[in-house]
């Protein structure tokens, strides 16, 4: 068996036993860790999915499972959205890698607008300036607001990479020319923050061996701009062809959420 395989096991053990443990009574923070994890273990069942049996209806699936068990939690915690930070954006990236339009609205609409402890305005700004982006009425060419939040994001970056944010720069202004640009410096700065983890004994395997072979968030930055109506290259490093396919999968609800799961 293919340690990709192995990796995905592995998960699905881990799955198993977030559910069987998780309680609604937990302190938020214990929660919002326990979801945390069961999206991105959900992630990596959804990258074995492509990667090893290159089946775009794994991926998706399991993409989408993450995107609307995170979607449940933040509906169910409405009355205490300014307890979950926005910065968490992995769920997000997962509904617009399958396209579901109508499901990253309705996670960046639910998703904080202010800044919660213990994220770092960085953090903070990513997170919602991507919100704002999703939500963006692209019949509007009022673009004051997300001009203003990208100029504080790109002051709280200071000596840090600002790739990202020249990304979503070009995504609001609907130029290609900036995008290419800005992407592939972002496509460069993700391998050299895989390079770090490679160089870093305490980096789980499991992690890395997945991370270093596809780059969801640019997949997600690909689909964001196809949304925006822009015409953009899909031609970077770690972003499988099949990634890019169009279409939802059904996809239902997780038994962490008290729902029918679709079966792993």
């Amino acid at each position: 068996m293919s340690s990709l395989r192995i990796y995905r096991q592995n998960a699905i053990y881990e799955l198993h036993q977030i559910e069987s443990m998780y309680k609604t009574t937990w302190p938020m923070d214990a929660k919002i860790r326990a979801h945390k994890k069961y999206c991105d273990l959900l992630q990596t069942v959804a990258n074995v999915g492509l990667l090893s049996d290159v089946s775009y209806e794994k991926f998706s699936v399991n993409l989408l499972r993450a995107a609307e068990s995170w979607l449940f939690f933040l509906q169910e915690n409405n009355l205490n959205r300014k307890t979950i930070p926005v910065s968490y954006v992995s769920a997000l990236h997962g509904a617009l890698i399958c396209g579901d339009v109508a499901l990253s609205k309705e996670i960046a609409n639910c998703s904080s607008d202010e800044m919660i402890s213990p994220e770092y305005s960085d953090e903070f700004l990513h997170g919602y300036l991507l919100k704002k982006i999703v939500l963006f009425d692209t019949n509007s060419n009022n673009q004051t607001e997300l001009l203003s939040i990208y100029d504080k994001y790109m002051e709280s970056l200071s000596d840090l990479d600002t790739s990202r944010a020249e990304v979503f720069l070009a995504l609001i202004k609907n130029d290609t020319k900036l995008f290419a640009e800005a992407m592939g410096l972002l496509n460069d700065h993700y391998q050299d923050e895989i390079q770090k983890k490679l160089q870093n004994p305490a980096t789980p395997p499991a992690e890395i061996d997945v991370q270093k072979k596809i780059w969801l968030e640019g997949i997600a930055l690909l689909k964001l701009a196809d949304q925006l109506q822009m015409t953009v290259s899909n031609e970077y490093e770690l972003i499988p062809y099949h990634a890019l396919n169009q279409g939802r999968p059904q996809s239902m609800k997780d038994c962490l959420l008290g729902q029918t799961k679709c079966p792993l």
